[in-house]
Formats: C-alpha cells, sequence, structure tokens
C-alpha cells in the first residue's frame, strides 16, 4: 500500500504508518477485505510468533521511541479497534499532548469484530476527559481540539 498517496503535497509531513493498539502486541488479518467497501481490512490481536502476524505498539511507545513531545495533528484510523484506542483501559495520555485529533470511525467493523456498538460515544468520552472538545464530526469522522 502507498501511505504517502494523501500527503504528496506536504513535504513538512512526516508519515509514521505503524499498527497502533493500547499495547505492544501482534495482529493478524483473519479475513481480509470482510466488508463491501473493500477498502480496509480488521486485524485482531494474536499471540507472538503467529504467522504473518504485525507488531503494533501503544501511541505512548511511539512519541517516546521517536521522541515526539507533542502532535500538532494526529489522524487515528484504526479499523473498528477504537475500544483498544479509546476505552476506559487505554493510556490516553498523549491525548492532552495533541493539539487535534481526527479519528476516522468505523462503526461496522467495531460492532462486527469487537462488540463495540457505539465508537463515536466512547471516542468522545475519552476526548472530552482529556481536555478536548468536539469541533465538528459526520457519520465516520470526528475532529477534536484541545480545549484550552
Amino acid at each position: 500500500m502507498n501511505y504517502l498517496c494523501h500527503t504528496l503535497g506536504f513535504p513538512a509531513l512526516n508519515l509514521i504508518p505503524l499498527f497502533i493498539l493500547n499495547s505492544t502486541a501482534f495482529t493478524h488479518s483473519p479475513s481480509p477485505r470482510t466488508h463491501q467497501d473493500e477498502w480496509g481490512s480488521v486485524f485482531l490481536e494474536v499471540p507472538a510468533g503467529t504467522k504473518d502476524s504485525i507488531a503494533t505498539t501503544a501511541i505512548t511507545n511511539l512519541m517516546s521511541h521517536f521522541n515526539i513531545p507533542h502532535w500538532d495533528v494526529a489522524k487515528i484510523d484504526v479499523e473498528g479497534a477504537e475500544a483498544k484506542v479509546f476505552g476506559a483501559d487505554a493510556d490516553l495520555s498523549w491525548m492532552t499532548k495533541t493539539k487535534a485529533l481526527i479519528a476516522e470511525l468505523h462503526h461496522n467493523y467495531a460492532n462486527d469484530y469487537f462488540g463495540e456498538g457505539n465508537v463515536h460515544g466512547l471516542v468522545r468520552n475519552a476526548a472530552k476527559g482529556q481536555g478536548m472538545r468536539e469541533i465538528d464530526s459526520d457519520h465516520e469522522h470526528v475532529v477534536f481540539e484541545q480545549a484550552s
């Protein structure tokens, strides 16, 4: 996949294509292209060493590894795993270091694979709890900014 296709006009933008969850784990797609839109795939956590698995990392680990003190804009698209990134057990400390957050929500994946039916509410509550306010949303995206 060409991760740079959406960022070609932004030379100062640093793209870090990694799989993000709330922890360091391994993922595997049980059945790629599972929905009619044929766009994304769902990745579920699997034991280390599983054939064709992909390593994941937590956002806080990513910030530490690359010495990133804050995000001007964080765009999160986790293909239905919103509860893993924004849920009650997630480390949300990175959100206080984020000026703007754009989350792409996948209600169908979240419900079908993770049993999470209200991803918009989940993400909204997480952001609000970290001092962010919602400034825009549609059926698939929600945008937040730091309230202070």
